[in-house]
């Protein structure tokens, strides 16, 4: 997965965190395409799964600040997406879910779906305030 424009919110921090968790889904996706032990993928899975807990919660101090009428269903989104994760892993572990499933998941869901989409649509108020304040201090 390439780091696009269309991950960037224009929010630096979240957007490091956007890097990064672009960067573990790599890293899976590395160690799934050169055959890597159900270990390794489970080490990646779990990485991924504290990353993204770590970010959903700064997201949602943002979010609360920005769009506090927002934060809820977006909220619920992120925990649809942790219970996801868990389940989707857990079958992994037990032999009942093949991997691309997982795969399709990190790729789709949570960087196609989720960052590129729903996290740019909430930001889009961050955008539009710094463009109004980078404005309004040009013309002072």
């Amino acid at each position: 997965i390439h780091w696009s424009p269309l991950f960037v919110s224009g929010h630096d921090e979240l957007d490091n965190d956007h890097q990064q968790l672009v960067e573990r889904a790599n890293q899976l996706l590395r160690s799934v395409r050169t055959n890597g032990d159900k270990t390794t993928i489970t080490q990646y899975l779990n990485e991924i799964g504290l990353d993204m807990r770590r970010h959903f919660a700064r997201e949602e101090l943002v979010i609360a600040e920005l769009t506090p009428s927002g934060l809820q269903k977006h909220r619920a989104e992120h925990t649809a997406m942790l219970a996801r994760l868990a389940f989707l892993t857990d079958r992994f572990l037990n032999d009942t879910l093949p991997l691309e499933a997982l795969v399709q998941f990190v790729a789709f869901e949570m960087c196609a779906h989720h960052i590129a989409g729903s996290d740019r649509r909430m930001l889009s108020g961050f955008q539009r305030s710094q463009t109004d304040r980078a404005i309004d201090s040009a013309s002072l």
